[in-house]
């Protein structure tokens, strides 16, 4: 099935137990406008719709973060200083928006708790870094927790195992103990990695073996979510041509 995926795309996420795709899209026309929106593709009947989001002033800022809760019908995303909230829907479209949050702070990075009860949320770099919690038990989202962490410089990328939340910056990765409903998060451990030439570029589960795959240009990490013991090193090549151990 070809599909036009517009630049500064926030990727592609494959829904659970759905044979629907959500790609996130950016179109930019001109210096004073750019359309941000999400194309929802069911591989089953390869019927493609597209759902806008919103337009902005220019294409500096793009969809980040684009994710699904687990045991729910719903993805997120952030736009800017906007968390989207969408059920995946059996409408022509696919998706129907729940909600629009304003955070105050430029998204950065977005992840779920294994549960669906809370939405961890990323933002800042630096001194100003932090991880904001929001309760979703509730009919609107609430805010139940922020605060900026010690080992936290960016936080890029976000995923929940068990009961630790796991933050990737650049070249680091730092796990944190996720108190139960949200109402907190503790340094859990803090391991600095040499990733050759790049930065970490992705975080994804391992099903049912608590393990995650840390994504870098040099290759690629397992690490025990719960201890943040490496598990195993993969070697791959890096965008110099040349290779090194990750």
């Amino acid at each position: 099935l070809p599909i036009c995926v517009y630049r500064g795309s926030a990727g592609i996420l494959a829904v659970s137990g759905s044979p629907k795709v959500i790609i996130a899209t950016q179109t930019g026309y001109d210096s004073t406008r750019c359309d941000h929106g999400l194309q929802c593709v069911n591989t089953r009947t390869q019927k493609s719709f597209f759902t806008a989001v919103e337009s902005t002033k220019n294409d500096a800022t793009c969809i980040t973060a684009l994710c699904q809760r687990p045991q729910h019908s719903e993805v997120a995303f952030g736009l800017g200083s906007f968390i989207y909230r969408y059920a995946l829907t059996d409408t022509q479209s696919g998706l129907d928006l729940i909600e629009k949050i304003q955070t105050h702070e430029e998204v950065s990075s977005l992840a779920y708790s294994p549960d669906g009860a809370v939405l961890y949320h990323g933002q800042g770099m630096g001194s100003d870094a932090k991880i904001s919690v929001w309760d979703l038990t509730r009919r609107a989202a609430k805010r139940i927790y922020s605060a900026k962490l010690a080992g936290v410089s960016s936080p890029e990328h976000l995923l929940a195992v068990g009961s630790t939340l796991v933050v990737a910056c650049p070249s680091r990765v730092t796990g944190l103990t996720a108190f139960e409903n949200g109402q907190g998060l503790q340094p859990k451990f803090d391991d600095k990695f040499e990733f050759g030439c790049g930065t970490i570029r992705t975080l994804r589960p391992l099903p049912r073996t608590g393990q995650v795959a840390v994504g870098s240009a040099g290759g690629i990490f397992l690490l025990d979510a719960a201890t943040g013991r490496t598990v195993q090193k993969i070697e791959g090549p890096n965008p110099e041509g040349d290779r090194k151990s990750v």
